[in-house]
């Protein structure tokens, strides 16, 4: 790649967004998306850990869609239509309906969400095979 090329889109394309004024609000949003879905994934980790054990635990890729189908079950109880919506228009990626979910609610809600979905991950997360 040129280098030229490359100073020009950098100047041309991102130079102007650091020159608008953002809102305030736009870095606690973005920490509380990071730290609140952390949170979650770290409870989900601590409660699934209890659940199985813990010389048979695999923290791969099944680790990964383990935490996203059960974050979309928790999130299907309190808010039906926007997971439905968000899994047809990403055609079932459950990694991307969850970071957008998460991404259009405001603090308080995900506060709201995370308190109900750790109640979830406690009470309703049980081991393959357990009826």
């Amino acid at each position: 790649m040129d280098i030229h090329m490359l100073t020009y889109d950098i100047l041309m394309r991102i130079e102007p967004y650091t020159r608008k004024p953002q809102n305030k609000k736009l870095l606690t949003d973005i920490e509380n998306f990071h730290t609140t879905l952390s949170d979650l994934r770290t409870n989900f980790t601590k409660v699934t850990h209890k659940l199985y054990n813990r010389d048979h635990f695999n923290e791969s890729m099944q680790m990964d869609y383990n935490f996203y189908s059960q974050f979309v079950k928790g999130l299907y109880l309190t808010d039906k239509n926007k997971i439905l919506y968000l899994y047809y228009l990403y055609h079932g990626e459950l990694s991307r309906v969850v970071r957008v979910y998460w991404a259009l609610n405001t603090p308080d809600e995900r506060e709201k969400n995370s308190v109900q979905l750790v109640k979830f991950f406690t009470n309703k997360l049980y081991r393959p095979g357990d009826a």
